[in-house]
C-alpha cells in the first residue's frame, strides 16, 4: 500500500496538482505535514513528493486546491447529525446529468471536484448546510488515502482521469461561493419545539434542539458562536439566559455562566492557535505579503480570526520580525537578519572549469555559482550554441541537466542527429521537458542549461527569477536563454536581467552573413590587460547544429 501512495502522489503530480502529504492519524490527523504555504503558488517537485513519502510512506496524499491545480471541491458531509441535508441542499445548484470526479470519504461524505473558475475563490463553510467549499488556498484529502485504516475512493465510473473535471455550476458560484449571504438570513429559532423555521414558514434544516438531553450542546454552541463574533461577555451572558429560560425544561441558570466560560476559554485557545500559525505564514515568506494574503492562504473566516491575526501582525513588528511595506496599509514585509559569511580565506579561487563554442573560456572565466544568460533574437542559434554547450562539455565529470521549454522528444533527437561525427549514442546529458519554476529543479552542483526563460509580459520579473536560480546554486552554473527582440541590445528584462550574470551573451541575425554573438557583459577576464565586453564574433549556423566561426572576436568600429 505505502507504493501505491507514492504511485499515486506522483500521478497527481504529473496530471498538474500541487501535491502535500498529510496526517493519517493521530491527533493531528487531516493536518499537512509540511509547511504548505509555498505549495499553494507553486506545484511540489518530483523530488519533494518522493523524499515526502519515503520519510512518511503512510501520509495521505493532500491535493492543494484553487488556481495552482486549476481545481475546486464542494465537500459534501454526512456527520454530526446532518443525514442528507447536504446533499438535498447542493441539489438545486447541479445539472440533471453531472459527469466529474467525484470521491467518498470514510465518514460516507463525498468530495465533488470540478474545473477553478479562474477568478479567485476563498474556502467557505457550512454556507449551505452540510456543504464546505475548497477554494484558492486550501485542500482535500484525495484517494487511495488511508484516515485511521479508512479510505477515500472514487465512485465507479467518476475516478480521476477517466472523466474530466466538469466547470463549476454557475449558480452555486454565484449564490454559494461568491455570495456572503448565510442560508440562515431571515431564520428565528423556536426553543420551546427544537425547531428553526424562516420567516415564510419553510421547513428548515433543525441543528439546534432546546429540550432535555439537547439543551447542554445547543446552549455552548450558541455561546461559541457569540463570543467568536465578538459579542462582550455581558451581552452575551443576557442572550444566553434567555435562551435557558425558554429551554424544555428550561436551563439552570448558574450554569449558563460555565457554558459562557467555557467558550470564552475556547476562543482564547483559537486565538493562540492563530497566532502560531500567523508566525509560520511569516516564516515562509520572502518580500512583502499583505494581511489579504495571510486571511486567504491560511483559511481565517471569522472576524474574530482576523482580529487575532491583525493583532498578532502588529506584535511582531514590535518584536522586529516584520516591518510595514510602502504606503499602502495592510503590507509587510519580512526583516531578513539571516547573515551569509564569506570565507574568502578557504575558498577555492580556482575558475569553474567549463568550455564554450569560440573558446570563449580563453577570455572570460567563471567562478562555481555563477549565472550566463544567452540572449538571442528569434532563429539567432540560442538552442544551436546550447547544445554545443553540452557536446563540449559532457563526459567532464559534471552533471548537465538540460531543460527545453520548446523541444519535445522527435526535434531533440533530430537536431542531435545533425551533429557532425557524433551518433545519437555518444550523448551524455539530462534532457527535460519545462517551461517554468527552475529553481525547483536546478542540480546545485552540476552544469544546468535552461533553453529558454519564457516570458511575455511583465519583463521586470527575468531579475527575480535569475536571482531564484541563483540562490540555488552552490558549486555549478546556470546558462539560461532568453528572447531578445531585433532592435534591443538585451534580452527581454532590459537592465534587470543584468545584474546576477556574470556573463551575458547576445545573439543577433545577421543574415546572409550568418549570425553575430557580442559579449555585453563579462565580470571576470582571464586576462586583466585584454577586456572581452563588447568583441563580436560572425558565425555561421549549419544543420541547426553546426558552428562555424567567419570573423574570429573582433572589437567592431565606432559607428559601425
Amino acid at each position: 500500500m505505502t507504493q501505491n501512495f507514492l504511485k499515486s502522489a506522483l500521478w497527481y503530480a504529473s496530471n498538474g496538482f500541487s501535491v502535500i502529504p498529510v496526517m493519517e492519524s493521530g491527533e493531528n490527523v487531516k493536518k499537512p505535514r509540511v509547511k504548505w504555504v509555498e505549495y499553494q503558488k507553486r506545484k511540489s517537485t518530483v523530488e519533494e513528493i518522493t523524499e515526502w513519502w519515503t520519510r512518511w510512506p503512510g501520509s495521505m496524499i493532500g491535493l492543494v486546491t484553487g488556481a495552482v491545480s486549476g481545481v475546486v471541491v464542494v465537500d459534501v458531509d454526512v456527520k454530526d447529525g446532518l443525514g442528507n441535508a447536504g446533499h438535498e441542499a447542493l441539489e438545486p445548484y447541479l445539472p440533471e446529468s453531472l459527469t466529474t470526479p467525484i470521491a467518498s470519504t470514510p465518514s460516507g461524505g463525498r468530495h465533488i471536484y470540478f474545473q477553478h473558475p479562474g477568478q479567485e475563490v476563498g474556502n467557505h463553510a457550512r454556507r449551505l448546510p452540510g456543504v464546505d467549499f475548497r477554494g484558492d488556498g486550501g485542500y482535500i484529502v484525495a484517494p487511495p488515502s488511508q484516515c485511521n485504516g479508512a479510505g477515500y475512493a472514487w465512485l465507479p465510473g467518476l475516478q480521476m482521469g477517466k472523466v474530466g473535471l466538469a466547470p463549476l455550476p454557475e449558480r452555486f458560484l454565484r449564490e454559494v461561493v461568491l455570495s456572503l449571504s448565510s442560508s440562515y438570513n431571515n431564520n428565528i429559532v423556536n426553543t420551546n419545539r427544537g425547531e428553526v423555521t424562516n420567516r415564510n414558514n419553510e421547513s428548515q434544516l433543525v441543528t439546534l434542539q432546546f429540550t432535555k438531553g439537547h439543551r447542554d450542546d445547543a446552549l455552548f454552541h450558541v455561546a461559541n458562536c457569540l463570543v467568536k463574533g465578538g459579542m462582550e461577555r455581558g451581552n452575551a451572558g443576557k442572550v444566553l439566559e434567555i435562551l435557558a429560560k425558554n429551554c424544555s425544561p428550561p436551563f439552570p441558570e448558574a450554569e449558563v455562566q460555565i457554558k459562557l466560560a467555557s467558550a470564552l476559554d475556547r476562543v482564547a485557545s483559537k486565538i493562540r492557535n492563530v497566532a502560531y500559525e500567523v508566525r509560520e505564514f511569516v516564516e515562509s515568506q520572502t518580500g512583502h505579503f499583505s494581511v489579504t494574503d495571510l486571511s486567504v492562504q491560511s483559511q481565517l473566516v471569522t472576524k474574530q480570526d482576523r482580529h487575532a491575526a491583525v493583532v498578532e501582525l502588529g506584535r511582531l513588528a514590535k518584536e522586529g520580525v516584520i516591518e510595514r511595506y510602502g504606503s499602502k496599509s495592510g503590507v509587510y514585509r519580512k526583516v531578513e537578519t539571516q547573515l551569509e559569511p564569506l570565507d574568502f580565506m578557504a575558498v577555492d579561487t580556482a575558475p569553474f572549469d567549463v568550455r564554450w563554442p569560440f573558446a570563449i573560456e580563453r577570455m572570460v572565466k567563471l567562478h562555481p555559482k555563477s549565472l550566463v544568460v544567452v540572449a538571442g533574437e528569434a532563429n539567432a542559434g540560442k538552442t544551436a550554441f546550447l547544445l554545443n554547450v553540452v557536446r563540449l562539455n559532457q563526459n567532464r565529470g559534471r552533471t548537465i541537466r538540460y531543460f527545453s521549454s520548446e523541444m519535445g522528444n522527435i526535434e531533440l533527437k533530430e537536431r542531435l542527429q545533425n551533429f557532425d561525427e557524433m551518433g545519437l549514442s555518444e550523448w551524455n546529458f539530462q534532457p527535460f521537458e519545462r517551461s517554468g519554476e527552475f529553481a525547483d529543479v536546478v542540480d546545485p552542483d552540476g552544469i544546468n542549461i535552461v533553453d529558454y526563460l519564457e516570458m511575455s509580459d511583465n519583463f521586470f520579473r527575468v531579475g527575480g527569477d535569475l536571482k531564484a536560480i541563483f540562490d540555488k546554486l552552490k558549486s555549478g552554473i546556470a546558462i539560461i536563454a532568453i528572447q531578445k527582440d531585433k532592435k534591443s541590445d538585451l534580452g527581454r528584462g532590459g537592465a534587470f536581467g543584468l545584474e546576477k550574470p556574470r556573463l551575458y551573451l547576445s545573439l543577433a541575425d545577421n543574415a546572409p552573413n550568418g549570425a553575430v554573438m557580442t559579449i555585453r557583459k563579462a565580470k571576470n577576464w582571464m586576462d586583466k590587460g585584454k577586456n572581452p565586453n563588447g568583441l563580436q564574433n560572425t558565425f555561421r549556423i549549419v544543420g541547426g547544429a553546426n558552428l562555424y566561426e567567419v570573423s574570429g572576436w573582433v572589437r567592431p568600429l565606432k559607428g559601425a
